[in-house]
């Protein structure tokens, strides 16, 4: 169910040639437009505390923006000037360009990674005056208009006047050579390249149910491949920056200097400035679209579900699913849940940016697996205590919304109205050491990729010790109930589910000798004891 907008039913009132309710709907949305900015004003004057009249405020803001569009752009071409009367060893387009680039391409990807997976993906669905908005008709676009826009411009302006007093400067003290396209891709079509993404990414997400939140697996994706880009620049630009610095160019070893004036990438300079030219017109055509769907849904009215419930004669494995799935949507909008996901989009990032460092070689050239030769023999323990951080980690914040004390008794009546036991607890088994044993595979990856595959098994091992343990630490000492019937804080809980928890990997400290035999025995104990508890919680008060 969808909040529908009014629409206009003929193209000459579109144009405005004949009388007819465009011009009044050009009118309220002129209207509407000064009522959110008034009130967007008002917002920021209460979070800085100004007891300002609006109007003043406004004047103040204009002032502002008009004096930063001429001191950012005039600071950049001081500093592209006054680095380059100065540096004597590496030419101010050598270090500039690559530098701007990569900055602009870690601010960038920011923005982009706050629009996707920050607090921003529901600034505009999940805002806190939507009834308000709905009850004066105003559609979700001109809410995106005010609320989103402003901010992704202020953040791409920033960018195009460095650049462009960057790159003024850089011209104004030689004549343009061939890195000139490769500078005008990277210091002023990215920035317009991140804004149209990000304008994208926030169109479609003001369209979406908020209560659904964001699955793991798009931000896992989106995680791995910021990770990858951001690792694939590294392996292309830092070697050619350390020659640049070390007077080795990739043409003669006689004429450093002049080898070093080349910057990196200037080769690919037009494909460049070509493809980014062309993705973001066609990403300004998809947020277009994405603006004329998002004026005709408005905010959407209707509540997540999990989806079609189990049919008459379903299998205990698919009601089984089906119950991981109900489990999982009450808590997908979560603050808990969406921190769970962000360590492990993290993880994924990480991942990503080795990846990319592995297969294109730069770790190897750079030395990087030499360097931890001697940490092997404390990368063992400390692995095992990093894992074991993680899994209690994860494990409290899974705790924090599906311990017994939160979903026991919903799922001990549906086992008192003829549920199989066996399913049950295997469900809310899964939903407690599944994000814990999630985190610990994406660790156990990252592990292998830093320091060798011969850890790869040891993080998720110890984050499945780490989980059952924090299990076993809330049923031996149970925390306090509180009048919500959540469970409060409880100090005995906490130095029990740490004791427990840090067993596995303890071994590694005491006995390194025999580790790699106990340490898998003693996760195995807990996860058998965790087990046994989950099901007794389900069988008895």
């Amino acid at each position: 169910m969808t909040h529908t907008i009014a629409r206009r039913t003929t193209a000459q009132e579109e144009t405005g040639s004949l009388p007819g309710p465009a011009g009044p709907v050009r009118g309220r949305t002129r209207v509407q437009l000064a009522l959110l900015a008034d009130l967007r004003c008002a917002e920021l004057a209460n979070a800085l505390g100004l007891a300002w009249k609006l109007s003043n405020l406004k004047r103040v803001l204009a002032l502002a923006v008009a004096a930063l569009a001429v001191v950012i752009p005039a600071a950049a071409f001081g500093f592209a000037r006054i680095y380059a009367l100065v540096s004597t060893q590496v030419p101010a387009p050598a270090l500039l360009v690559p530098l701007t680039t990569v900055v602009v391409l870690t601010s960038g990807a920011g923005l982009l990674w706050s629009e996707v997976m920050g607090k921003y993906r529901t600034s505009v669905s999940g805002h806190p005056n939507i009834k308000f908005f709905r009850s004066l008709d105003i559609p979700a676009v001109l809410v995106h208009a005010v609320y989103v826009v402003p901010r992704l411009g202020l953040a791409t302006g920033f960018w195009l006047l460095v650049g462009g007093g960057l790159l003024a400067g850089l011209l104004s003290g030689e004549a343009a050579g061939p890195w000139l396209p490769i500078a005008v891709a990277g210091m002023l079509l990215q920035p317009l390249l991140w804004f149209a993404a990000a304008l994208l990414a926030s169109l479609w997400f003001a369209g979406r149910n908020p209560a659904r939140g964001l699955g793991f697996g798009l931000g896992a994706v989106f995680a791995v491949s910021a990770g990858g880009t951001v690792g694939a620049v590294a392996a292309g630009l830092l070697p050619r920056l350390a020659a640049s610095n070390d007077g080795r160019g990739p043409s003669t070893a006689g004429a450093p200097l002049a080898a070093s004036r080349d910057v990196p990438g200037q080769e690919y300079g037009p494909a460049a400035v070509l493809a980014i030219a062309g993705a973001v017109v066609l990403m300004t055509a998809l947020s277009i679209v994405a603006a004329r769907a998002l004026s005709r849904r408005s905010f959407i009215l209707a509540a997540a579900g999990p989806g079609r419930g189990p049919s008459a004669g379903a299998t205990a494995g698919n009601l089984a699913w089906f119950w991981l799935r109900a489990l999982n949507h009450q808590r997908a909008a979560g603050w808990r849940k969406l921190a769970e996901n962000r360590i492990g989009w993290v993880l994924c990032a990480l991942i990503g940016v080795l990846l990319s460092l592995r297969l294109t070689g730069a770790w190897d050239r750079a030395g990087f697996g030499d360097l931890l030769v001697p940490l092997q023999g404390a990368a063992f323990p400390t692995v095992a205590l990093a894992s074991v951080v993680l899994g209690i980690a994860v494990a409290e914040l899974t705790l924090g919304d599906m311990s017994r004390r939160v979903v026991g008794p919903a799922l001990r009546a549906a086992i008192e109205l003829g549920a199989p036991l066996r399913t049950t607890a295997a469900v809310h088994a899964a939903s407690l050491f599944g994000p814990s044993m999630v985190a610990g595979a994406l660790a156990s990856v990252l592990a292998g990729l830093l320091l060798g595959w011969t850890f790869a098994v040891m993080p998720v091992v110890v984050a499945a010790g780490a989980c059952a343990g924090s299990i076993l630490g809330e049923h031996i000492f149970p925390p306090p109930r509180m009048v919500d019937g959540g469970a409060g804080e409880s100090v005995a809980t906490a130095l029990a589910s740490l004791m427990l928890a840090t067993i596995p990997a303890i071994w590694t400290l005491v006995l390194p000798d025999l580790s790699l035999v106990l340490l898998p025995l003693s996760a195995a104990a807990l996860l058998g004891g965790a087990l046994w508890c989950v099901r007794r919680n389900l069988t008895t008060l």
